[in-house]
């Protein structure tokens, strides 16, 4: 909430541009802290922000006249509309606490931009906010927006290094623009969970921690880039991401909902991220997506048609990639994918029978070939599974038992349910085309008790 005036302002009815003589007395001002009621226009706003030593303006009971001079007066303009902070209006002004006209429905460029605002409640009929509105605000701690409040202007809290809570899950705003929160580096959470665009370089140097972003169809270029302290962030599969979108995030160690189409520079200096299973639903991986990253162990799964230059660029953990899904068929591949690593030390686990088909190959020939028997592996280890045989042939995972199968689901990493069994059958089959991407685990219980619980990559 907005600082308060304390008990001691001085309260003044002000007519439009008389509100300095008002406030002052030989050109001193009176009160550092003032409640302003009647109408004020453009000329008293001006007068308030230059004023030295204010500290407190309460214009709750005000109300902003529109006006017009015959030369220009502030900005370059000479006409300034009714309920509106015009831009820049408080531009490096030290006033610390600022309670807006109930009635204002405006907040123009720049208005608190380089201003020494502490905690700001914006009125219930300002819907948006102009472009750059609170920039380098560097005291500026809280932020409150209205209900239907729908739209923030690029880099409205740009470099406001003491931001901490901005309610942007209460309101209508599904974009973030461009550089909106860039630099701010107090902020440690915000909900996102509605957002539905990200735009360039929005959080650049952020400290966000963590970002769920389910609804996000679009993230720019860069737009999580520089995020030293970001931890996890979750995307929506079927994003459009483009080029650097999480680069040098330093300390991010979870990635969720990986899209088929991972762009350029995706991940590149995230020295912390581990792709583990990440990729497994991936069909194109852009140039130096995942360069100096903490890969250590990579799924590639079947889907996979295509990696670019330098993706897993310097990745020195990276000890084992898992190809077995992808059988016979090898991916198009740069020849300096995997620049700057000791290629023969790490392992390349290829399908059964299919060694010489990766061997022959003039980028994955250099690994260390092994030969896994089945793509589907266990996963817990469990003695009373016999009789019961799981395997993938073609576009269909197989169950096989000397007895009826019972129960059977699948769930994917998150645990969501994505498949399960109608009834009691022999023998079922699922289709590999009706599940998601990506690494499933599989679940089945015959009539004799038998269970059995594999992964496998889809």
């Amino acid at each position: 909430m907005a600082c308060l005036p304390c008990m001691a302002s001085i309260a003044v009815t002000a007519t439009p541009g008389a509100l300095a003589g008002l406030t002052t007395e030989h050109g001193r001002l009176i009160d550092p802290d003032i409640v302003v009621n009647g109408e004020i226009d453009v000329r008293d706003l001006m007068d308030m922000a230059a004023m030295p030593g204010l500290r407190s303006l309460n214009l709750a009971g005000a109300s902003i006249s529109e006006y017009s001079s015959m030369t220009p007066l502030h900005m370059e303009k000479s006409h300034f509309e009714a309920n509106t902070l015009p831009q820049y209006i408080f531009f490096n002004s030290d006033i610390e606490s600022i309670t807006l006209p109930a009635t204002l429905t405006g907040i123009l460029d720049g208005a608190f931009a380089a201003s020494g605002i502490r905690e700001i409640v914006i009125p219930e009929g300002v819907t948006e906010l102009g472009d750059y509105a609170f920039y380098g605000a560097a005291s500026l701690r809280s932020v409150t927006l209205p209900r239907y409040f729908a739209n923030l202007g690029k880099g409205a809290f740009e470099n406001c290094a003491s931001l901490q809570s901005v309610n942007l899950g209460a309101t209508g705003v599904v974009a973030i623009p461009e550089r909106c929160f860039a630099g701010t580096s107090a902020l440690r959470s915000l909900d996102t969970s509605r957002i539905r665009e990200v735009q360039s370089r929005a959080f650049e140097g952020s400290a966000v921690e963590f970002l769920h972003l389910p609804q996000a169809k679009i993230l720019a270029d860069f737009a999580l880039a520089n995020m030293d302290g970001l931890q996890g962030v979750t995307l929506n599969p079927q994003a459009n991401l483009h080029q650097g979108l999480l680069m040098n995030a330093t300390g991010l160690t979870e990635i969720t909902g990986l899209p088929e189409i991972v762009p350029d520079l995706f991940a590149t200096n995230c020295i912390s991220l581990a792709t583990g299973d990440m990729l497994s639903g991936a069909r194109e991986i852009g140039r130096y997506a995942f360069a100096h990253t903490a890969a250590d162990t990579c799924l590639l799964g079947r889907r996979l048609t295509r990696i670019d230059a330098g993706t897993f660029r310097n990745c020195m953990n990276l000890q084992l990639i898992d190809v077995t899904a992808l059988g016979d068929r090898v991916p198009e591949t740069a020849p300096d994918t995997f620049e700057g690593m000791e290629t023969m030390q790490i392992g390349l686990e290829v399908a059964e029978n299919m060694d010489g088909v990766w061997r022959d190959h003039p980028v994955w020939g250099c690994f260390n070939i092994v030969s896994s028997s089945s793509t589907v592996t266990e996963l817990v280890a469990d003695d009373n599974h016999a009789g019961i045989n799981i395997s993938i042939r073609g576009d269909l995972l197989s169950i096989r038992s000397d007895m009826q199968i019972t129960e059977g689901a699948v769930y994917d990493l998150n645990g969501r349910l994505v498949w399960s069994l109608a009834g009691a059958t022999d023998n079922p089959d699922i289709s590999l085309l009706s599940l998601p991407q990506g690494v499933m685990l599989v679940r089945v219980k015959d009539a004799g008790g038998k269970t059995r619980q594999l992964k496998f990559i889809n």
